[in-house]
Order: structure tokens, then C-alpha cells, then sequence
């Protein structure tokens, strides 16, 4: 093999071990409330916010942008700004229910390390069901119902594989309080039910031996007479 050749060589495996070495280290994007569902009137706003994580042992340019069907309805307060290794920030927003029945937008988040190379992106999707203003069986039916919900638990993370790891919800944890607080009724309706029943009960029969107190008084006064 001439020296050329393996000039060549030395120059390719250079190249394969600085990619190697790249890619162990891209950075990882994670981002808290990955996912929402807001039950809004026609035409009302309403301030949420995505919680950004640095995960990272380096600074990372944050960068965020509206997508889908209300991005002319989104306003974000603050759409770039820098985190710290390990630093964490709620970047918050407004969105508008400007169209009826149900739309899907997105907030994706870009995470751009300092020193130029690539970084990675992630989206926060929210569902947005526009409902009629003023009915109010709606409003009392959707005391028990979890579609208007956030939650900082609800992380998504993508590292140097680009795999998505969505991490646990506490969903079913609210989804369990509003079992309870509908059992909590349940139970005050059905005991405040069986004390009418026992109320009813007592003035009947105070009622009626009443009623044969009285009989018993003229038939002794009769006897009497």
C-alpha cells in the first residue's frame, strides 16, 4: 500500500472518529407539558406555558415558534432566550380560540448549542375544543371531565438518537380526584336522600300517634259520659 494510500486512509478514519465523537456529544431537548387539551368559549384567551429543560452540560440557545391551526392566535412572550447547563424555564404563552370545534396547534421548541453545531427540536401539541358560550348543563357537566389539563409531569425528551421518551403522567392521578370528588357528591346526596326518608318517617308517625292520642281522648270521654 503506497504512502498515499494510506494517507487516504488515516484522513477517513480521522473523519469517522470525529463524527463518532460529535455525536456522543449532541445535546438532548426536554420539554414539560408536551401535551394539552383547554376547553374554551368562542373568542376566549387564555395564558399557558411549555416548561423547557436544559438537560445539558452546555448552554443552549432556546428558540420558539407557533404552528398549526391557531399560530395566528398564539402569542409567545418570550420566543428566544439562552438556558444555563441544568437550568429550567416556563416559557408562557396565549393562546386565542378564535375558530370553532376543535383545532390542533403546536409550540415547537429548538434546542441550539453555542458553539454552532446541530440541535434538536421538540413539539408541544395543544388541543383546543371551542364550546358554546352560555350553556350551562355544559359548564356543570364539565366539573367532571379532564380536558382542560396541563401538567408539568408530562415531559418528552430526544437525545442523541433522536428516540422520543415520553414519560409518565400524573393524568391518571387528576383523572382519580375527579372519580373521588364524584363520589364525594354522590355520598352528600345520598345521605342528605335517607335523612329527608327518616324525616319523613319521624313526622308521619308523630302524626299518626298524634291522630290516635286524639281518638283515644274522646273514646275515654265518651266512656264518661
Amino acid at each position: 500500500m503506497g504512502i498515499i494510500s494510506k494517507l487516504n486512509l488515516t484522513v477517513i478514519l480521522i473523519i469517522i472518529l470525529l463524527s463518532l465523537i460529535s455525536s456522543v456529544y449532541a445535546i438532548t431537548g426536554s420539554i414539560g407539558n408536551a401535551r394539552m387539551i383547554l376547553r374554551l368559549n368562542e373568542g376566549d384567551k387564555i395564558e399557558k406555558y411549555i416548561l423547557v429543560k436544559n438537560v445539558n452540560d452546555i448552554a443552549v440557545n432556546i428558540e420558539l415558534k407557533a404552528d398549526g391551526d391557531l399560530k395566528d392566535y398564539i402569542e409567545i412572550k418570550e420566543d428566544k432566550f439562552t438556558l444555563a447547563p441544568e437550568e429550567e424555564k416556563k416559557a408562557y404563552f396565549t393562546i386565542k380560540a378564535a375558530k370553532p370545534d376543535t383545532t390542533e396547534s403546536k409550540i415547537n421548541v429548538k434546542f441550539i448549542p453555542k458553539d454552532g453545531k446541530n440541535g434538536v427540536g421538540l413539539s408541544s401539541t395543544i388541543i383546543v375544543i371551542t364550546k358554546e358560550d352560555g350553556n350551562v348543563l355544559n359548564d356543570f357537566f364539565d366539573l367532571f371531565k379532564n380536558d382542560d389539563k396541563t401538567n408539568e409531569n408530562n415531559t418528552v425528551n430526544i437525545g442523541v438518537n433522536g428516540d422520543v421518551d415520553n414519560s409518565k403522567s400524573k393524568d391518571s392521578e387528576i383523572g382519580k380526584f375527579n372519580i373521588n370528588y364524584l363520589m364525594i357528591m354522590l355520598t352528600i346526596i345520598t345521605v342528605l336522600f335517607l335523612f329527608l326518608l327518616v324525616l319523613l318517617f319521624y313526622l308521619k308517625n308523630k302524626r299518626h300517634n298524634k291522630t290516635k292520642g286524639l281518638k283515644i281522648n274522646k273514646l275515654k270521654k265518651s266512656v264518661q259520659r
